[in-house]
């Protein structure tokens, strides 16, 4: 095997090797995340939050807006 072979099986092996070496048990499930559960439970579309488009403003370095929850009837003022 030529030293370009050689170079690119190197590269090959220290690219693929720490792939396999990670401890997935340090890492949450989506079912252990309350956040990715409720994100993943709105269907397409069906999401009860809405801007506010009477709140809108724009200036040359800032977007300001209010987001609101149908559900709670809570507004979020969002920069």
């Amino acid at each position: 095997m030529n030293t370009v072979g050689l170079v690119v099986l190197t590269l090959i092996g220290l690219i693929c090797h720490p792939s396999q070496t990670v401890d997935r048990s340090k890492f949450k499930t989506c079912q252990q995340s309350g956040f990715c559960r409720r994100a993943r439970a709105v269907e397409p579309g069906q999401t009860p939050f809405y801007v506010d488009l009477t709140t809108v403003t724009v200036s040359s370095t800032l977007v300001e807006a209010v987001i609101v929850n149908e559900k709670v009837r809570k507004e979020l003022k969002t920069q």
